[in-house]
């Protein structure tokens, strides 16, 4: 199986050295190729200069652009210029794990599904905001991992697609939920959507009162765009099962339910700051989440 990944990019020079180097150095199986590490950038902090350092290795393949597309855009680019028979989308500020490509790769080939996601899992918070980030990520975690495919299984920061599905689709450039779109459109397409536990990403919480409430509020808004779409194609959570798994995790982690709790009570102070930008498709990205 030969294997493309991309990776969108928006001022995340570091991130993307970092994640390039550890994809790079990953050992596959014998019937796995890495084929090509395609990277759509819409940067403006100097991001190509920092990609020269791979100028000599021929599986990077970098897509620059002036001005800033969206993540659609950019993913619509990475499906259509990928040639691996799986394509892998990842996103810039996260860490995978050693053997990531060659799990979520063979989850595809056993389970013969069309989309496979990724184990999105939040690392050690060292404050109180990055706690409730970190809480809410176990949260969406322990659903993914109880029920089948529904709007929380598919996650951007990692995901693999068969090329033959990958192919028959393109992604509106307005979305909020990117990752919920290409969740519909595969089930609408007829392929079944599966979750892969050992093929996991790590994600920094965030540590400001404006960046988590950026993201709960994007990922709410995200979800109410494509609300009716998801309704007709993907199994829906029942509230009181959301709430129970939300208890669960309380009893684990009391402190970063705590933390959850008066995060989502200082929600109006944040409001008026963060609606506008995340209300649109070029959001204002939270920093905090990102790795230097």
């Amino acid at each position: 199986m030969q294997i493309s990944v991309g990776i969108p990019s928006y001022n995340e020079g570091t991130s993307l050295v970092n994640l390039i180097e550890k994809i790079l150095s990953e050992k596959l199986p014998s019937d796995m190729e890495l084929l090509e590490v395609i990277v759509s950038d819409d940067s403006d902090d100097g991001t190509p200069k920092m990609l020269a350092r791979f100028a000599g290795n021929k599986i990077l393949k970098l897509f620059h652009h002036e001005g800033r597309r969206g993540v659609s855009a950019a993913w619509n680019e990475i499906l259509a210029e990928s040639k691996g028979d799986l394509i892998v989308l990842i996103d810039a500020d996260t860490i995978p794990s050693d053997e990531f490509l060659a799990e979520i790769s063979s989850k595809t080939i056993e389970s013969g599904a069309g989309l496979v996601a990724a184990n999105s899992s939040p690392l050690a918070p060292k404050s109180f905001f990055a706690r409730a980030s970190f809480f809410v990520g176990l949260w969406l975690q322990e659903v993914r991992r109880s029920f089948g495919a529904n709007p929380f299984t598919v996650i951007g920061r990692g995901l693999a697609i068969k090329r033959e599905v990958a192919k028959k689709i393109v992604l509106p450039t307005n979305l909020l939920s990117p990752d919920l779109y290409v969740s519909c459109r595969v089930k609408e397409l007829g392929y079944e959507i599966q979750y892969a536990e050992d093929a996991v990403v790590y994600f920094k919480p965030t540590t400001s009162a404006r960046d988590f409430a950026s993201q709960v509020i994007r990922a709410f808004l995200g979800h109410r765009q494509l609300n009716d779409y998801s309704k007709r194609t993907l199994q829906k959570v029942p509230f009181m099962d959301l709430i129970i798994k939300a208890i669960h995790i309380a009893r684990r982690y009391p402190v970063h339910a705590l933390a959850t709790v008066l995060a989502y009570m200082l929600f109006p102070f944040s409001l008026l700051r963060v609606i506008r930008g995340a209300s649109n498709y070029l959001w204002d990205v939270p920093k905090s989440s990102k790795f230097q």
